[in-house]
């Protein structure tokens, strides 16, 4: 079965974990046809977004209001398998603990339910004019916690 039947283009959080489906472009591989190792990154940072658009935490609301942007501080990836033009892969997005300025979060992407790659990554709250670390906005806290 198709692994983006059924599945809004935003995802869907169950259990915890935000699954979003994504397809591989020709513009993210390579003269013959596999994944440049870099696209992973960007498929990751996609399914973030949506995570936390789905979770209730408006990017840019979150600048207007309180001053706040989220940027990635280290990112650890271990490459197992790799993927090719036209493969549908998932990525599941796990948010593991929030901690002070820091959110850390594990994803693994999958395609037809095995692990191709995976990682862990470190995201920072900072301050949108001063661009130095914030504490997570209490709103973002109590809008994660609260996601099935």
């Amino acid at each position: 079965m198709n692994q983006m039947n059924n599945i809004p283009s935003s995802g869907i959080i169950e259990n915890g974990i935000h699954h979003f489906p994504i397809r591989v472009y020709y513009e993210a591989t390579d003269a013959v046809g596999v994944t440049y190792y870099g696209e992973y990154l960007r498929f990751a940072e996609r399914a973030r977004t949506e995570y936390l658009r789905l979770a209730g935490v408006c990017q840019t609301q979150l600048k207007q209001d309180e001053n706040c942007l989220f940027v990635v501080r280290r990112v650890n990836i271990d490459y197992t398998k790799s993927s090719g033009l036209d493969d549908v892969l998932m990525v599941e997005t796990t948010l593991k603990k929030i901690e002070g300025v820091r959110l850390f979060m594990n994803q693994i992407l999958k395609r037809e339910g095995t692990e191709i790659v995976s990682m862990t990554v470190e995201v920072a709250c900072i301050k949108a004019d001063t661009l130095r670390p914030c504490r997570v906005p209490k709103s973002v806290i109590s809008q994660l916690q609260t996601k099935p």
